[in-house]
């Protein structure tokens, strides 16, 4: 019985290592290589070391040591999760104030943390990043060892300008900031008509011209959203290069032409809190009260026979499948003709919500699309294939219609596009935010020192229909995205 006791403590010791994963997934982060060689060492000194008397216990404990070594090495030297942000306790860490002074050496650790899981994780980065990047990374670098200290928005540009390099909209750094401080006229333009067209008397093209090696984007669509939101605040404008210590003029224009122009200083922006309570005293909206609606519901319109699903994020959850299968049992049952897939505000998510949605749709197969996934030293090829469609419910035979605007974007991209490329339904709107030949499937950094976040993608997805590889998803009837709905209803009508 007490060799029995100890040889269970020395396994259960032995595997004590694998305690290594859920306190990076976690808590703290812990680098791989040190985490990795000591797991071998403590391995190795009760596996081997510590030796029993018979002859089968070890040879158990033998097999124990290479399962554990294997794992291990698994999940320090091919998890591209290692040392992320997602799971922690506590969620991301807020980045310094952008004005920060790191010091030469707190911000050499950060740039090197980066640069580190950017080759190790990013598909581009196989063998090596492309000379021009790389070329761009040792000019950041010797810039960094030539001052005395950098802020960390300085610090955030600087990266940037090299992973927006990759053309990977996924795959950026940018400060995470608690509470940024919105220009407080923004709300009554946006309600009023005006569409922002430029700053201090440079057209938002030409301002995207200037700055777009700091925007990490896919299509110029997205890029100019991406634009627009930086310049909402007075972060944002400083990080695209806008002088904020002068005064700023926004060119407005309205839907007629008209222009107006307002200039404010540096006093005209508001925290989010100042923000709200401006608007409420301003104009009697009070932001804080408005309604949040869930991220999936359906409407339906027996008159037109019509159901439309709004899905504004890809959450594949038991409250999206609940939703979706109530939506087709009500369809079903009022023998509804036609489904709109609302797109159009849903930056992405799981691709699974697209394919639950595809179940319910009477087609007995369906093709997916390929793709490469980097496991830090290798890359492993998954080729496209012809999914049998596992139907749920009788299988709606009717029309669909997704609606996508430059929002639609990630996996609300992917389900327009496999909707599309599998001819299943016809898409309405404008083109997507990004491209279906992609990069995606992130992992998410906090950098040690300045907290600024960092994403970098892992896998290269390929589009279904490969003779539109390098395209967006081009609607088949283009429209203004905001009348993409009416548009539908007036075909049916």
């Amino acid at each position: 019985m007490k060799n029995v006791l100890r040889f269970t403590g020395k396994f259960l010791l032995c595997g004590a290592v694998l305690l290594f994963i859920p306190v990076n997934m976690y808590l703290i982060n812990i680098n791989e290589l040190f985490a990795f060689l000591f797991s071998v060492c403590w391995i190795v000194f009760w596996a081997f070391i510590i030796r029993e008397k018979k002859k089968a216990l070890n040879v158990i404990m033998g097999i124990w040591a290479v399962v554990l070594v294997v794992l291990m090495f698994a999940a320090t030297e091919l998890n591209a999760y290692w040392n992320t942000q997602i799971r922690r306790i506590g969620g991301f860490r807020d980045s310094l104030e952008g004005n920060t002074v790191l010091t030469r050496s707190q911000a050499l650790e950060d740039y090197d943390f980066a640069m580190k899981y950017l080759n190790r994780i990013h598909p581009l980065a196989y063998g090596g990043l492309p000379e021009d990047v790389s070329e761009r990374a040792a000019q950041v670098r010797d810039d960094i060892k030539n001052r005395d200290g950098i802020t960390v928005r300085e610090l955030a540009i600087e990266l940037e300008q090299i992973f927006s390099m990759l053309g990977d909209g996924h795959t950026h750094v940018d400060e995470n900031i608690p509470d940024r401080h919105y220009m407080k006229y923004i709300y009554a333009h946006n309600t009023g008509g005006y569409t922002l067209a430029g700053i201090n008397g440079i057209s938002l093209e030409d301002l995207f011209e200037q700055c777009r090696n700091r925007l990490s984007y896919e299509t110029v669509s997205y890029g100019m959203k991406n634009l627009k939101a930086y310049c909402s605040t007075l972060e944002g404008l400083d990080f695209i290069g806008v002088d904020i210590n002068s005064p700023v003029t926004y060119n407005y224009v309205s839907e007629d032409g008209e222009k107006d122009d307002v200039t404010v200083t540096a006093e005209d922006f508001l925290s989010t809190a100042e923000y709200i309570d401006y608007i409420k005293e301003t104009t009697g909206d009070d932001l804080s009260e408005k309604e949040e609606k869930d991220f999936v519901y359906y409407d339906i319109d027996e008159d037109l026979s019509l159901a439309v699903l709004t899905v504004d994020s890809c959450d594949y959850n038991s409250f999206y499948r609940k939703t979706l299968k109530e939506m087709f049992d009500e369809v079903d049952e009022k023998g509804i003709s036609t489904v709109i897939v609302d797109l159009r505000n849903n930056g992405g998510g799981s691709s699974m919500v697209a394919d639950e949605f595809i179940h319910y749709l009477d087609v007995p197969s369906y093709r997916t699309w390929a793709s490469d996934v980097r496991y830090n030293f290798f890359v492993v090829p998954y080729k496209s294939s012809v999914m049998s469609n596992n139907r749920k419910g009788p299988g709606f035979s009717g029309d669909v219609y997704i609606l996508t605007s430059v929002f639609t974007y990630s996996a609300a991209m992917d389900f327009a596009m496999l909707i599309q490329d599998n001819g299943l339904g016809t898409i309405v709107g404008e083109p997507s935010g990004n491209l279906p030949h992609s990069y995606g499937d992130v992992a998410c950094f906090s950098l040690p020192n300045s907290g600024l976040y960092m994403q970098v993608s892992r896998k290269t997805w390929y589009r279904v229909d490969t003779s539109k590889e390098y395209l967006p998803v081009i609607p088949d009837i283009e429209c203004d995205p905001a009348e993409a709905l009416e548009t539908v209803e007036e075909m049916l009508r």
